[in-house]
């Protein structure tokens, strides 16, 4: 009988989706849980008020009106705290948020305004009858707050039709196609000949006291009076279209004339947007060695892990595939940097997870605040060198006293002036990723350049430190396990995977290669010696510092 896999071993690693605040939105309870990097990295407003679905609450039956005024009181609101404390943001950010929620009618739109001045959370009363002065609360939600809830209903009905806000398809058509419909009256003389009121040249409809008077090209006045009263009249531009039974058939021709027009009007090409990189999950993967009924007890055990945990859809099945085929790939890692087993957690500081805290379509990532690799499923085999090699940037950079990690110092010092005395080997790794011995840009950081202009991702994914790091560091592994006779699709599979096609057809690899790749690999090896003492606790680092949520990458992944 197989044992079932609970969905966590170890110490509780946090801020997993299942973790996470509930879907009302964070609040002080939530963040009181969070450390000093989670906090300012998760307490802003998209977490506290999470995007509405405007097109659902317009679907529910609010006013387009209300809808519209709780889109501009959010979008008014600051992102992130900018003044105060981030508990008293996120306190403010809720009751505005429980507020505008309930806004549903064009009669609530015009009262907001009162029930936010009668309130002195808000406001206190100034020196006269009619100034106030906005409170703390006012400041902490952001400067055009205060304006923007005074929006009465007619300016959203303004707004509304100036952007188009939430038309459909043929409602834009519609409101770009210069149409006017209008009810023929029982008035003998609506239509007028065009020539006729100075001032009305602006628009084919002239309003008087009593009814619209109507001027249009193609049609006399003697024909478009002698039209029966109660029909729609539809009007393009300045030229007469017909008159219909009711203003839906009227707008219906309107759109489909619109249409027509602009099919057969010659279209801008649309700008080809970049491609989206994968790389391809493995199929087969192969490892010289394999491992059985190995449990989360056994990385605590055997590689000192802080913590674990598997996603709520991962089966019994996957899960247990998940930590043999690891397993191995740890202790392969503890073979290719020549440490014990033990140090492969990174002085214990490293967590584990498998379908956990997936982000978005990436196979794997690291997440610097946690200090927690996440594999997805079975998808993210062939990824976990890569993510390790984020994990010891980052974490062995803390440990040196680091606010960031020694590659998001070197993107953005690449002088070095903060990297630590103790790890110089650092400056060498970056110069062989970069730098030819006699100067030049490397193939790899031309090729990295390359694939960031072919494929989307973040400006400067491709080809910075932080990413090109990893994927040396892959290579590196695969390299070093090779020499002693062992091969490990789960743990490096997708190192020489990196390959993309240039506009001009030919090949791009995003990968060390050749001597490139000799150079890289000898600096990590001077690297790795320099820092082994530490990785095995044979030397302590006295400047140890926390990555600080303003610095560093919320996950970096592929």
């Amino acid at each position: 009988m197989i044992n079932k896999i609970e969905n966590e071993f170890g110490n509780k690693i946090g801020g997993s989706r299942r973790d996470m605040w509930n879907p009302a939105g964070l609040d002080i309870n939530d963040a009181s849980q969070m450390n000093d990097a989670e906090r300012a990295e998760y307490i802003k407003k998209d977490n506290i008020w999470a995007k509405p679905d405007y097109q659902a609450l317009k679907d529910e039956g609010r006013a387009i009106e209300a809808v519209y005024f709780i889109k501009q009181l959010r979008d008014s609101l600051a992102a992130k705290p900018t003044y105060g404390n981030g508990d008293f943001y996120i306190e403010v950010i809720g009751k505005i948020r429980d507020l505008a929620m309930n806004v549903k009618t064009v009669a609530d739109v015009d009262c907001f305004k009162n029930l936010i001045l009668k309130d002195p959370y808000w406001v206190e009363q100034g020196g006269t009858r009619w100034s106030v002065k906005v409170t703390e609360a006012v400041w902490t939600a952001g400067r055009s707050f205060f304006s923007k809830m005074q929006t009465s209903s007619g300016e959203c009905r303004s707004e509304i039709r100036k952007k188009k806000f939430l038309y459909s398809e043929d409602e834009k058509i519609f409101a770009e196609s210069r149409s006017t419909i209008t009810v023929r009256t029982d008035a003998y003389n609506q239509f007028i000949p065009t020539g006729d009121i100075n001032d009305s040249g602006k628009d084919s409809m002239v309003k008087t006291s009593e009814w619209q008077r109507i001027r249009a090209n193609g049609i006399s006045p003697a024909d478009g009076n002698a039209i029966p009263e109660g029909k729609y009249i539809l009007i393009m531009g300045y030229s007469f279209v017909g008159a219909f039974d009711t203003a839906e058939e009227a707008k219906e021709r309107a759109i489909a004339m619109a249409k027509l027009a602009k099919s057969m009007t010659p279209q801008p090409e649309k700008r080809k947007g970049k491609k989206t990189f994968c790389y391809a999950v493995l199929d087969n993967i192969v490892q010289t060695e394999t491992a059985e009924g190995k449990s989360g007890e056994d990385f605590i055990n055997d590689f000192g892990f802080y913590g674990g945990e598997f996603g709520n859809w991962l089966n019994n099945d996957e899960r247990q595939k998940n930590l043999d085929m690891s397993y191995v790939s740890f202790r392969n890692i503890a073979r290719a940097l020549n440490i014990p087993e033990s140090a492969v957690s990174i002085t214990g500081k490293l967590s584990i997870a498998f379908g956990a805290r997936g982000k978005g379509n990436a196979l794997a990532h690291f997440e610097p605040l946690r200090k927690v690799i996440n594999l997805t499923k079975l998808r993210g085999a062939g990824s976990l060198a890569h993510e390790y090699g984020h994990a010891i940037d980052f974490i062995v950079a803390s440990l040196y006293g680091c606010g960031k990690s020694f590659m998001e110092t070197a993107d953005q010092f690449r002088y070095f002036r903060h990297i630590p005395s103790e790890v110089q080997s650092i400056k060498k790794v970056v110069n062989a990723m970069l730098y030819t011995p006699e100067g030049g840009k490397t193939q790899y950081w031309k090729n990295s350049s390359k694939m960031g202009a072919l494929y989307s991702k973040q400006g400067g994914y491709w080809d910075s430190c932080v990413e090109m790091w990893a994927r040396a560091f892959a290579c590196y592994v695969r390299d070093k396990l090779e020499a002693l006779g062992i091969t490990d699709g789960y743990l490096s599979g997708h190192s020489d995977l990196a390959i993309g096609i240039d506009t001009d057809g030919s090949v791009v690899k995003a990968y060390p290669e050749g001597e490139e790749r000799t150079r890289i690999n000898a600096a990590f090896d001077e690297f790795f010696d320099e820092i082994r003492p530490v990785l095995t606790g044979k030397a302590e680092c006295k400047n140890e510092a926390e990555l600080t949520g303003s610095s560093v990458r919320m996950a970096c992944d592929i």
